[in-house]
């Protein structure tokens, strides 16, 4: 693992960890579910890290870093909704 990409996401972690307090004033608020939420920070986290290494790979095999960038934007779009429909069928 190199160090940039733990660094990134560190970093990203740090970010997410700053929309802490929205849960802290739902649980105020209201009774929400603790599982869905807890849950839904680590699947933030894990899917920020394979962002994070899918853009690493892409710029580490060009030399450009806006090339990089396009082609990161482009896997990271076209794999999203392979993730989100892998076993799910419509039923309208």
């Amino acid at each position: 693992m190199s160090r940039s990409f733990l660094a990134s996401w560190i970093f990203l972690g740090i970010a997410l960890a700053l929309t802490f307090p929205i849960v802290i004033t739902t649980a105020y608020l209201g009774d929400p579910d603790r599982g869905p939420v807890i849950t839904g920070y680590l699947g933030s986290f894990l899917l920020a890290g394979a962002y994070l290494g899918v853009t690493e790979f892409m710029s580490a095999i060009t030399r450009n870093q806006i090339i990089a960038f396009i082609i990161s934007v482009v896997v990271c779009f076209f794999s999203d909704p392979l993730r989100m429909g892998a076993g799910h069928q419509n039923s309208w």
